[in-house]
């Protein structure tokens, strides 16, 4: 049976996916002196049976604590397995510059074993609930990588990943993997942040959604209303008990 490992870092909606795509049809694998769990899981949308393998979630492959290393440890090690057929690097599109970084690192690694890797941005319901855009295809090229845009959450986007996991075969190779194995981590961190510019959201999403929530509250009938009726109240008050005190003047 083929397999296809997941990575990505905490946070980043790996973990659903990985549910989305292996339904309950998952374990949690036993691999000896480790004592993060792994879960193994097969497929439940694809045409031929494909192994899932949902590594602990990282940051980079620069390990920094015991669940970082072994996921790097167990990353390594099932790359430079014959059965391994492909590498699915889930960043979260709301933090694209750090995933980038990231991916980056994953790709680099992949080619040295000549595994393809295709870059899954998750989240992209978020993006879309605040008018943002991904560029999906320009990143594909200039990362050199298949860029798959997702949401586990609302599964939009997992059909098109779906047929990709179909069709292992014509995954695209790792184009610039040589060149990301050789780059510094400066190097890499300048290529996200450049792609990132490019490609990425135009507009500070935190921004968007502190507007979004000024626009409800300022806008909204039932909330002036709210704030007329909590202004006349205070004066109310504050003419109550001032009353008595300018009246003892």
């Amino acid at each position: 049976m083929s397999q296809a490992i997941i990575i990505g870092s905490p946070n980043s909606g790996k973990s659903l996916l990985f549910n989305r795509l292996t339904g309950l049809n998952q374990r949690v694998a036993n691999f000896p002196g480790i004592t993060v769990d792994i879960h193994t899981g097969q497929s439940i949308l694809t045409e031929s049976p494909v192994e899932l393998i949902d590594l602990p979630g990282t940051y980079s492959l620069t390990p920094l604590s015991e669940e970082e290393r072994v996921a790097v440890q167990q990353f390594k090690s099932a790359v430079s397995k014959e059965e391994l057929r492909l590498v699915i690097c889930l960043i979260d599109s709301t933090r694209l510059e750090r995933g980038l970084y990231f991916a980056q690192q994953v790709i680099a690694e992949a080619h040295k074993n000549n595994k393809p890797v295709i870059v899954v941005a998750n989240m992209i319901d978020t993006l879309n609930f605040h008018n943002l855009h991904l560029d999906i295809e320009g990143l594909s090229d200039a990362l050199g990588v298949y860029v798959s845009a997702v949401s586990a959450k609302t599964k939009e986007g997992l059909e098109r990943l779906v047929q990709q996991l179909n069709s292992l075969e014509s995954v695209l190779p790792n184009k610039y993997g040589e060149i990301y194995a050789n780059d510094s981590i400066d190097e890499l961190k300048e290529r996200a942040k450049d792609l990132t510019h490019r490609f990425g959201p135009k507009g500070d999403l935190l921004i968007r959604a502190q507007n979004k929530i000024d626009n409800v509250i300022l806008h909204s009938i039932f909330w002036r209303s709210c704030i007329f009726r909590g202004h006349v109240f205070t004066v109310s008050i504050h003419l109550y008990l001032g009353g008595p005190i300018h009246g003892r003047n």
